[in-house]
This record gives structure tokens, sequence and C-alpha cells, in this order.
């Protein structure tokens, strides 16, 4: 028979095994919920990026060191170059099923290897970032990282240091915007900041801007509002946005060769022409006069700002693996955040409060010669019931070299694209002020929305952010639109 001193032993070690068995269970629960919480918080996704650019900088560093001791090693052919950097990575434990590197005679460059459902429209990733098919990611000083606004140019040719300010005015540019896919359905949303609008996710909302969403149904009722091929571009869009984290927008506004009036066809309305050229070009004539369709009807997008973008990159065109679209709101407000979140303008500068005119063009913004970029024009406003604004000039320069060219506070111009130097925002031009631009949101039953601000108004009453609402058969001299990609 056991003594009460054994069983007291006894029963405190069963008491210390079921605190133990609960201390575990419960450090389970608060692993469990830490790192929910850091997932919900993007952290992790974070945290993956920041060790994939570090590996990636540890492996090129290595590769570099490994190319030099091959050239004074062996007989300096690109085949013993390439040898020796391949078997000294391997050696020191570099999985290079992980990357792709690259030998010549001249030096080794190395790049993380594309995903196998990626590599039908992507053909490289630079800092993390997704380069489509039919672009080039730009290797110029300030263009080629993803926080600052990584550059895509149209067309293979490399764009660096030396030709990147003639590649500026002549090769489509879009610059990536990230998106977070550990927290996407909070990061990739519309937003007002602060604005005092209403804003629904119903189509038709009374007084409310809205838009369609992936999850809109195909209803007779949601039809006033939509086509079938809005839906599908938009359940597209917002996959892609997930998978690729991220989405190119232009860099400029849409722009063209020639100047653009009022004068149109009998209705009045400026039609579009076929064989428009369109760019996202610096130094361009801003594309004006364009309606976001060519009927007055919510669910027409055809012979506007909306068939004029689709046009760019079609999904039918296999020589890019990106589709163009005219800007969703929801990309609208993602782009400004992102502004906000990498620290470039504040809270306050995309909202009311402070307003965006320090880098938009508003007619309270003093510009001179010395604030624009090297070609650029401006039309002055005119009041003229025709026409409203002048033809382009060029800003001059008196013989000492100094402007004569200045636009005072009160005064209206209205720039060639990319003109101003102070409206570059993480390599985005003109999102605030220049010119409203269409996007893809409607305001009540008959009204589209165009974003950001204009020459015409201040820049504490049409900031970056704010949202605006017309006829879609509207076409004014100071609304124009900026396409956006997303990778197929």
């Amino acid at each position: 028979m056991r003594s009460n001193k054994q069983i007291r032993k006894n029963n405190k070690k069963a008491i210390s095994l079921i605190v133990l068995v609960i201390t575990i269970i419960v450090m389970i629960i608060l692993a469990g919920a830490i790192i929910l919480t850091l997932n919900n918080n993007g952290i992790i996704n974070k945290a993956s990026d920041a060790v994939e650019k570090t590996n990636l900088a540890t492996v090129k560093e290595l590769a570099q060191t490994k190319w030099a001791e091959a050239y004074l090693k062996t007989d300096k052919s690109q085949e013993k170059l390439e040898e020796y950097v391949l078997e000294e990575l391997k050696n020191a434990g570099i999985d290079l099923d992980e990357y792709i590197v690259e030998v010549t005679t001249s030096g080794v460059t190395v790049s993380p290897k594309i995903p196998g459902d990626w590599k039908a429209s992507v053909i490289a990733r630079v800092d993390t970032v997704p380069i489509p098919k039919g672009f080039v990611a730009s290797e110029a000083t300030g263009e080629n990282t993803k926080d600052g606004g990584l550059v895509i140019y149209e067309g293979d040719q490399p764009v660096t240091d030396e030709n990147v300010a003639s590649a500026r005015t002549s090769r489509n540019q879009y610059v990536w915007v990230p998106v977070d896919t550990a927290t996407f359905d909070t990061t990739f949303v519309r937003k007002n900041f602060g604005m005092l609008y209403t804003i629904s996710n119903t189509l038709g909302t009374a007084s409310a801007y809205w838009e369609v969403l992936p999850t809109t149904e195909l209803t007779e009722d949601n039809l006033k509002y939509m086509t079938e091929q809005t839906l599908k571009e938009v359940q597209a869009m917002y996959a892609s946005v997930k998978k690729y984290g991220g989405f190119y927008i232009a860099r400029y506004e849409a722009g063209i060769d020639t100047q653009r009036t009022e004068q149109g066809n009998a209705a009045g309305l400026p039609g579009i022409k076929e064989g428009t050229k369109v760019y996202s070009v610096m130094g361009k004539i801003p594309y004006t006069h364009v309606p976001w369709t060519w009927n007055n009807a919510m669910n027409e997008d055809t012979n506007g700002a909306v068939e004029i973008a689709r046009r760019m990159y079609p999904e039918s065109n296999t020589n890019y693996g990106v589709v163009s679209t005219l800007t969703y709101g929801v990309q609208w407000d993602r782009t400004v955040q992102w502004f906000i979140d990498t620290k470039v303008v504040t809270e306050n500068q995309v909202n009311k409060t402070e307003g965006s005119t320090v880098f938009g063009n508003y007619v309270d913004h003093v510009i001179k010669a010395g604030d624009l970029n090297s070609g650029a024009k401006y039309a002055i406003y005119t009041g003229h019931p025709t026409y409203n604004i002048g033809s382009y000039q060029d800003v001059t320069y008196g013989t000492d070299g100094k402007s004569t060219s200045t636009k005072a506070s009160g005064t209206r111009w209205l720039l060639t694209t990319g003109a101003l130097k102070v409206a570059n925002v993480n390599n985005i031009y003109d999102m605030a002020g220049n010119m409203l631009e269409w996007s893809m949101e409607g305001r009540s039953t008959n009204r589209r929305s165009p974003r950001g601000g204009d020459f015409y108004p201040l820049g504490a009453g049409y900031p970056v952010a704010s949202r605006d609402y017309n006829s879609p058969d509207v076409a004014y001299y100071y609304n124009g639109f900026r396409p956006a990609l997303y990778i197929k």
C-alpha cells in the first residue's frame, strides 16, 4: 500500500504534466495567431520578397567574383569562363535551377528564373518584377527598381543611361505598381482618401461612385451599366494582379501627334479615327476631346477612351504578354496609395486638406521654363467658345539662356505629356493636374468618372485622388485618359 507521501508526489507529477500540455497547446495557438497576423499584414510576403532580393544580390556578387577568378585562371574563352563560374557556384551550394546565369567574355549576369506558369507571357524578372513579352526593363538610373517605379519600354533594345533620353520620347513606357498578394483583398481595393465621396460596390447606386467587380453577376439589371466584355476584362485583370503581384500603368497621359479640337461629327462628337497612333511617351500632344464612349449610354464602351485603350495591346496580339485597358478606379487608387506607402507624397497631398499643386500642373501652380523637361510645349487657355485652348508653342529662351516663358499663378497652360519635372512621382507623370483622365468607374445611373485634376482648377479642390463625373459622351478640352496593362 502506497503512503500519502508517495500519492502526493505522483499527483504533483501528474499536475506538472497537465500544466506542460496546456502550456504547449497555448503556445501553439499563440504561434498560429501570430503567423496569421503576420500573414494578414503582408509581413511574411514582404519578408519572402526581401529574402529573394537578398539572395539574388548574394548570388550576383559571388558570380561576379568567380567570373573575375575565371578570367585570370582560364584561357578567357566564353566556354571556359562559363564552365568555371557555373561549377564554382554549384560548389558554393547555389541551386542553379533557381537562377538564369549568363556568362560572356565581358561579364556575368544573374536573374531569377521565371515560374513555369508565367513563361507564356513573361520573359524576365527584374527586382522581382515580371517583365512581359514585347518589352524590356529599363537599366537607366532611377528607373530600375520596384520601390522607385520600375519602367518598361516597348521593344527589345536595352535602355541605359546613355540612350534613356531618346527612349523616353520615342518608345511607349509603363510603370509597375506592386500589390501585396498576401493582403490582396484589402490592398487592391477602391479608396476615397478622405475625400467625402460615397463609394459603392453596387452598379448604378444613386449619387455614389461604383465599379464592376470580379464578383459582379451578369444580370439583366447589371447589363445596364456594363458589357459582357467589361466583366470578362475585370475578372482577368483582378486574377492577373493577384497572380503576378501588380500591374503596369502608363507612365504618361495618352498622347497623339496632332492637336485635337472640339470639331467632330454632325452630333458634335469628335469621333476617334481608326488609324490614330496613341502613345505613352514624353512630349506628345495630350489626347483631349475624347468621350468615354461615342453614345450617351452606360453600357456602350466603343468609339471612345475605353476602346482606344483596348486597341493598344489587345488580347489577340501575341507579340505582347499584356492586355491594355482604360485605367480602372481600383488601379488609380492603388497607385495613389503606393505613392503614400513609398513616402513620395503625403496623405494630405492626395486629398483636399493640402492639395496636389506641389506635383501637378494646376491654375495656381507657377511654372518657369527651368521647371519643364527638354522639348516641352504648352497651349494657353483662351476661353474661345469652340477651341478653348490655343495651338501648342515651344518654351522660349532669351539670349542669356534664361526662360522668357513663365506661367504665373492664375493662368492656365495645358502641357505636353511628361513636361513638368515635379509631376513625376515614382516615374509616373501627371496623375495630378494637366488633364482629367477617364476611368472605368461610374457614378449614379448616367455618369462616368474621370480621375485626378486638370490645368483649369485649383490643386486643393481637385487633387490626385479626386473623382469627377460626366456624361459618357462628353468630350472636353481638359479631359483625356491613361491606359493600364495587366499581364496575360
